[in-house]
Parts: structure tokens; sequence; C-alpha cells
């Protein structure tokens, strides 16, 4: 179990997580410069928030380039959707909108937790990215939270 994730059961991720294998994705990436390149060229439309939505509701204030992100509940289950003006943002937080999209709200914080103990991109990120993307991850918890 070389993965950081697979001891996370007991951290926040349930065991029938439904993306362990985009962790895998994540995670057969060497080094945290290779993560972040992956994260960044990664294709996210299922977590990207189309034109419409991007509205001064949906924006993230405090963010150096532009952040949106929309989060909804149907059927039960979370749906993140997220938007950025950098490349390197965009590819974080519409990482975490796949993680913590498809669970129950309740689930979404312990989720949270442990992506973000685990990711290991803090050396990467500046001052402003790291704030734009706990900024990020901090509204989905918020809105989970209120959904339950």
């Amino acid at each position: 179990m070389r993965a950081w994730y697979h001891g996370a059961v007991l951290h926040g991720l349930p065991e029938n997580y439904p993306h362990f294998c985009l962790l895998d994705e994540f995670d057969a990436n060497e080094t945290a410069e290779e993560k972040l390149a992956w994260l960044m060229e990664r294709k996210t439309p299922s977590s990207t928030l189309p034109d419409s939505e991007m509205t001064p509701e949906n924006r993230i204030p405090g963010c150096q380039s532009g952040l949106w992100l929309n989060a909804s509940v149907q059927g039960g289950v979370t749906s993140y959707l997220a938007r950025s003006d950098s490349a390197m943002v965009q590819g974080v937080v519409c990482f975490l909108c796949d993680l913590c999209s498809g669970v129950a709200p309740g689930e979404v914080s312990g989720i949270a937790r442990s992506i973000e103990a685990g990711l290991g991109l803090e050396g990467l990120l500046t001052t402003t990215r790291k704030r734009a993307v706990a900024t990020a991850l901090a509204r989905i918890t918020d809105f989970a939270n209120r959904a339950q």
C-alpha cells in the first residue's frame, strides 16, 4: 500500500469511496512536480464550470486569478464544478471537485480533510494559490455541511 490514501480510510475516506481510481492516476506520478503537471494537463470537462455559471455568486473572493465554484446536490450526492483563469488553480481545484463529487454531503468534510493532508503539493503552490485552493475547499465543505 504505497499510496497515501490507502491508509486514509480511517481518516475520512469511506471504504466505498468512488474515486480511488482517480487517486491511483494521480499517485502514478512519482514527484510533486509530475503530479502538478498532471493536474494542469488533465482534461476536466466533468468538473469544469460552464460560462453561464461564472456569476458573482459563484466567484470565490480573494483569489488573484478569477476562481468560480458551483455546488449542488442531486439524488443525495454532491456535485462541484469550478473554473479559474489560472491553469494551475484550475487543475488543482477541478481535481478537488472531482474527488468531492458523487458522494453524500455528510462524507465530504472527511474526504476533504484526507485529501488536503495527502496531496503533497504545498511546496509547489505560491501563497496566493494555496489560499485559493484552501478557500475553494472551504466552500466545498461549507456547502456539504449546509446540505446535510
